[in-house]
């Protein structure tokens, strides 16, 4: 056993990582399709539909880093590499997906009426 898996070997058992990783990955998901079936300026017009629009944010920042545990936990370390990019694309992509929705001022869902 090397290092790497020996850090992970505490973490919580691996059936439990797949279902919070299947859990928020699916959550991802049915939230995405749902707001793609609504129109655009309507995301931010009720509560639920502003957490589905965070909920589609939020998820990956939650999953990708269980993902990363499995592969080291599976000693799967070119996907543990892979997982570790995408992390770096997520930290990166929705924080500047949350600031332009912010930016935009429609993000508060207390638009005047038209």
């Amino acid at each position: 056993m090397n290092a790497g898996s020996m850090m992970v070997e505490h973490l919580a058992p691996s059936g439990v990582l797949v279902w919070i990783t299947a859990a928020l990955l699916g959550i991802k998901l049915l939230s995405t399709v749902v707001l793609l079936a609504l129109p655009r300026d309507s995301w931010f017009d009720s509560r639920w539909t502003a957490g589905l629009w965070w909920a589609s944010k939020i998820t990956p920042l939650l999953a990708v880093p269980c993902m990363i545990v499995l592969a080291l936990k599976a000693q799967q370390y070119g996907w543990a590499r892979v997982f570790a990019c995408l992390m770096l694309f997520v930290v990166v992509a929705v924080p500047v997906k949350i600031w332009r929705r912010s930016y935009r001022g429609s993000g508060t869902g207390n638009r005047a009426a038209g």
